[in-house]
């Protein structure tokens, strides 16, 4: 029971506003350190350079006024998305508090 108190207080805290805009900056930065950096990514695993550079081709804004909780270590953003052409998309990105920061963990198209 001790444990499990001890665990369930631990809380990560609220996406910053400095972080959120790193994660939109890096993402599209095409540059292998910096999305290691903004994705929750084993080590070990190789990213696949193409889908760096198609992540280059993009702008990401996330409302950090989105964030909502989804337990302790586990949140949502709304994020616009802006592609080649004008295309304008929005999408929800799952974030994973780890390594003392938050990281994308999943994106879901169509937004929060």
């Amino acid at each position: 029971m001790a444990i499990y108190l001890a665990l369930r207080q631990h809380q990560a805290p609220r996406l910053t506003a400095e972080r959120a805009e790193t994660l939109s900056k890096e993402l599209s930065s095409g540059r292998e350190s910096e999305l290691r950096d903004v994705v929750a990514i084993p080590r070990g695993i190789a990213l696949d350079p193409v889908g760096i550079k198609a992540l280059t081709t993009r702008s990401f804004r996330i409302d950090q006024g989105s964030f909502r909780r989804v337990g302790s270590t586990n949140a949502s953003v709304a994020v616009q998305v802006d592609a080649a052409h004008g295309l304008v998309q929005r999408w929800q990105i799952l974030l994973v508090y780890s390594d003392g920061r938050w990281k994308l963990d999943d994106t879901r198209k169509g937004g929060a």
